[in-house]
């Protein structure tokens, strides 16, 4: 400490031995000798070491009773680094359950199926979009094997899924077929994540499960539309062919073909313009900007 500062203390030290209050509040007599010694801590005062008794202190003992406020300032600022810490440990604690509360609020209102499993495929949590998917309650399907959503055709999913789990492997968008409580069939999408503990040990999976199949259902019936529409058009007697917004071609049938003399292959995303359209009847190059197709376009 700088000796200003020595200076002070040197007089708190002598203000508090005479002040009245403190001798009364202590019950200390007036002819008791009151001796204080200041505790320091980091160049700041933290508090005091007080001792009454009938003789004033000898120069040993002061030098003991220094060491002893030395100790306490060491003892006082350990303290209140572990204060420090466990408010910060308190705080991270706090932090840590309004993220795990958030998430399994988000768990709970997503309308997709998730759910967790040990590595012997015990189902360990089960949220409300896997009860709305699958048609099994919490309390239904907590406990069982996840096998009860698999069709027995595709059990060996199940343990590809868990092998390349234990691997520490993710899967992603998996798309498969998975079985109902009432036995229904039900095209899902499947992503898979290894769960860990708190050493990194691999000790489950977590399973996102979506429900694709009006999507799918949606994707049959346009392939089905597009090979009709296909049928028919390959069936005619007329040319005909398709261009994209640029003129370029995408699709000509086996009329058209015979027609212009090119194959589908050999025009299959050029300009039908550059292909068709070389001159005008005198020999002149036919401009773009004359194409009674290319102006529709």
């Amino acid at each position: 400490a700088s000796v200003a500062m020595l200076e002070k203390l040197a007089l708190l030290k002598i203000a508090l031995c005479r002040a009245p209050a403190l001798r009364s509040a202590l019950a200390i007599g007036d002819d008791e000798a009151l001796v204080s010694v200041p505790i320091i801590a980091k160049r700041s005062l933290t508090g005091l070491l007080l001792i009454a008794r009938a003789q004033p202190l000898n120069a040993d003992e002061e030098w003991q009773l220094a060491a002893l406020a030395d100790q306490a300032a060491i003892a006082l600022q350990n303290a209140r680094l572990h204060e420090m810490e466990l408010a910060e440990a308190e705080r991270a604690r706090d932090l840590s359950q309004i993220a795990l509360r958030r998430l399994a609020a988000i768990v709970e209102s997503s309308d997709d199926a998730i759910v967790s499993k040990d590595l012997n495929a015990i189902i360990n949590s089960w949220n409300k979009g896997a009860e709305r998917i699958f048609g099994f309650t919490a309390e239904e399907a907590i406990g069982r094997p996840i096998t009860i959503l698999i069709p027995l055709d595709r059990r060996e999913e199940e343990t590809e899924i868990l092998a390349r789990i234990r691997r520490g492997q993710r899967i992603e968008q998996f798309e498969t077929v998975r079985q109902r409580k009432d036995g229904r069939l039900i095209n899902v999408s499947l992503t898979v994540s290894p769960i860990k503990d708190e050493h990194g040990k691999i000790i489950g999976a977590s399973k996102i499960a979506r429900d694709i199949t009006q999507s799918k259902e949606a994707q049959e019936r346009l392939q089905r539309a597009l090979d009709f529409d296909e049928t028919v058009m390959s069936s005619m007697g007329e040319g005909l062919y398709t261009v994209d917004t640029e003129g370029r071609l995408t699709f000509m049938n086996p009329a058209a073909q015979r027609i212009l003399g090119w194959t589908l292959d050999e025009l299959l995303g050029r300009r039908m313009h550059d292909v068709t359209h070389h001159t005008r009847p005198d020999g002149t190059p036919f401009p773009g900007e004359e194409c009674a197709g290319l102006q529709v376009l």
